[in-house]
């Protein structure tokens, strides 16, 4: 069990850690006027959040496929 949880690459979990970025960050902006996070209590900054939130999923995603590749 040991020697196959070290075969994993680490660009699949950079992979997984940036397609729940997304997730989150989709959630974010389709989300209702009353949500409020840990930072943000207006909507405004929310969507902000949201957006921040999938720049840097695309960014996990992009150094994922790299670190696969490579």
């Amino acid at each position: 069990m040991l020697k196959a949880i070290r075969n994993i690459k680490f660009g699949w979990i950079i992979i997984l850690i940036g397609i729940i970025l997304i997730l989150s960050g989709i959630s974010m902006i389709e989300g209702k006027a009353g949500d409020k996070t840990f930072l943000c209590f207006d909507e405004a900054c929310i969507s902000v959040q949201g957006i921040s939130n999938i720049a840097l999923g695309l960014l996990c995603l992009g150094v994922g496929f790299f670190k696969i590749k490579k």
